[in-house]
């Protein structure tokens, strides 16, 4: 089997993980709009803490898409430089 522990991905290309980051991001900010607003004005009595809950859950969303974002320029500068 080749070793493939020190493969580098090329310049410009994004990975499956770089996809698979962003539409979890995506995820996390649309279940915290959805629980924000759909959910919260269902459930009246409760909205104060949904929207907490919503609030943490869109927080975490956004730093995973920030962080994603980092990495991936990260990466091409990276490559960039070394070429």
């Amino acid at each position: 089997m080749p070793d493939l522990s020190d493969r580098r991905k090329p310049a410009g290309i994004i990975t499956v993980t770089d996809v698979v980051s962003f539409i979890t991001s995506a995820l996390f900010i649309g279940l915290s709009l959805y629980t924000g607003f759909i959910l919260a004005a269902v459930n009246e009595a409760h909205a104060r803490d949904i929207r907490s809950i919503a609030l943490l859950t869109g927080a975490y969303g956004l730093v995973r898409l920030w962080r994603t974002i980092r990495a991936v320029q990260a990466h091409r500068n990276h490559v960039h430089q070394n070429h």
